[in-house]
């Protein structure tokens, strides 16, 4: 079965964008805002993740795809903090990542595996659950949220009753709302 995870990084007007020219081609460069240099992590003698280097910069949305037992999780999971890899380095907007430092998460949304969604409330309560549980203070997020993620119309409706697609979407909003 194929699983899935990703990370969001909140992109603020601010952000400058550079140009700069690399043999023929113009490249443009955001600031880097997660950076990982050959992460590696084993368990026991099993090796779950090789080497992986990745930047993300801000304002984009980073998934990772694949096989279960791929790696995925423990990518996301040694990028943002939670545990610990066996080599290299994780750093978010500059500063190295350790583990169980959460104040990192600031302006990062991530999902990993597939979060719950309470089935017997309606899209937008599970919404405003969310950004309660995220202390989001700008309560018009969960329109623009909706807005988003194309769920305006089902704002009213059960997710229990959603169809399978909009079902799929509704925990996108736990990447969508920084952390």
């Amino acid at each position: 079965m194929d699983s899935w995870g990703m990370i969001s990084v909140e992109k603020k007007p601010e952000d400058d964008l550079q140009l700069h020219k690399s043999g023929y081609q113009i490249e443009v460069v955001l600031s880097d805002y997660i950076t990982s240099d050959c992460l590696t992590k084993h368990y026991g003698k099993v090796l779950a993740v090789d080497s992986v280097s990745l930047k993300v910069r801000k304002g984009e949305i980073y998934g990772f795809l694949g096989l279960n037992g791929a790696g995925k999780t423990t990518t996301i999971r040694m990028l943002l903090g939670m545990i610990r890899p066996t080599s290299g380095k994780a750093y978010i907007c500059g500063q190295e990542v350790n583990a169980g430092n959460y104040r990192l998460w600031t302006g990062i949304g991530y999902l990993v595996e597939m979060p719950f969604s309470y089935p017997n409330l309606t899209v937008k309560e599970n919404l405003e659950i969310i950004r309660s549980l995220r202390n989001l203070p700008d309560k018009k997020c969960v329109d623009r949220t909706m807005d988003a993620l194309r769920l305006t119309q089902y704002s009213d409706c059960k997710a229990c009753n959603l169809s399978l697609g909009n079902s799929q979407r509704l925990p996108w909003v736990y990447a969508y709302f920084p952390a």
